[in-house]
């Protein structure tokens, strides 16, 4: 690669996976955003580059919050989507099957997601 390249941003996901009795998994995968050369101030609202690192958002999806954060929920084939945005550097993603968990619960899951520091 020649030298008029330089990195802008790096997305390192966490993922932590949850299962039930019964099989059923939860998929909570938390985004870290570094900024090169690029400027994290250029993120306002739902950070789409790093909630896409984990699910494509579909061109219609529902906007909701996350206490005052930004959000996204939707369904995909058989699992449902919830993305909210805590800052420019860190967003996170709930996969879950909506029939084996309530949207309500996962609300709740999201309201109570505390940002956390990858292992390196």
């Amino acid at each position: 690669m020649d030298d008029s390249y330089k990195k802008q941003v790096e997305i390192i996901t966490s993922p932590l996976t949850y299962s039930d009795a019964n099989g059923n998994t939860i998929i909570f995968t938390q985004c870290h955003t570094k900024y090169y050369e690029s400027d994290s101030a250029e993120v306002i609202g739902l950070h789409i580059a790093s909630i896409e690192s984990v699910v494509t958002l579909p061109d219609e999806y529902e906007n909701c919050t996350v206490g005052e954060m930004v959000g996204a929920w939707f369904e995909k084939d058989d699992r449902a989507f919830r993305c909210w945005t805590i800052s420019p550097e860190i967003s996170c993603v709930i996969e879950y099957s909506p029939a084996s968990v309530t949207r309500a619960d996962i609300f709740k899951m999201a309201e109570s997601a505390a940002p956390f520091e990858p292992k390196k």
